[in-house]
């Protein structure tokens, strides 16, 4: 049986950074460890995180943070891909990116994922909340959690009007 190839995109969530230790959970212990575990030898599941990424912006000190300049070559080294997950914008809020604009930037991010790979299932990923630890180096996210909720908001609203569904990790259909 041919495989189905899934590819996980995002920031240190999707990269499994261990918050406090500043080191990486180990590949079992990740979002998409678990996900590749649950679904079986059926799947392939493909991660691509990077701690600190944004949606469209570059960082000046640290390079190579740009989802959008990203996704086109990711894209092109996964092929063939049955479906991707998108998990970004958590870092766009920490530095102060309005709800309005961050979604505005996944819709980039969406729109050229539809240029490369028109073909492949989208899942847009909500932006998941801030836990309520304080880690001196996450103050900016602590400082716009209670953005999360509004930018949640006008994702949905997002993937709605572009009719977007969610499919579920157990959907076979893939």
């Amino acid at each position: 049986m041919k495989q189905k190839h899934i590819l996980c995109f995002g920031d240190s969530l999707t990269w499994g950074f261990r918050p406090g230790l500043a080191t990486r959970f180990d590949e079992d212990e990740r979002w998409t460890g678990v996900l590749r575990r649950e679904l079986g030898e059926e799947y392939c599941v493909h991660e691509d995180g990077i701690s600190g990424r944004t949606s469209v912006f570059e960082d000046p000190y640290v390079p190579w943070r740009c989802g959008k300049a990203a996704l086109g070559y990711t894209l092109m080294s996964q092929k063939p891909l049955d479906l991707v997950i998108l998990m970004i914008g958590t870092n766009d809020l920490a530095v102060g990116i309005s709800p309005d604009e961050v979604v505005a930037n996944i819709a980039r991010i969406i729109e050229r994922f539809q240029t490369e790979s028109r073909w492949t299932r989208l899942f847009v990923q909500s932006i998941l909340p801030v836990n309520g630890r304080d880690f001196s180096k996450f103050k900016g996210h602590y400082a716009h959690a209670d953005a999360i909720v509004e930018t949640n908001r006008l994702l949905q609203a997002l993937c709605d009007c572009l009719l977007y569904t969610s499919p579920s990790p157990r959907d076979r259909s893939l």
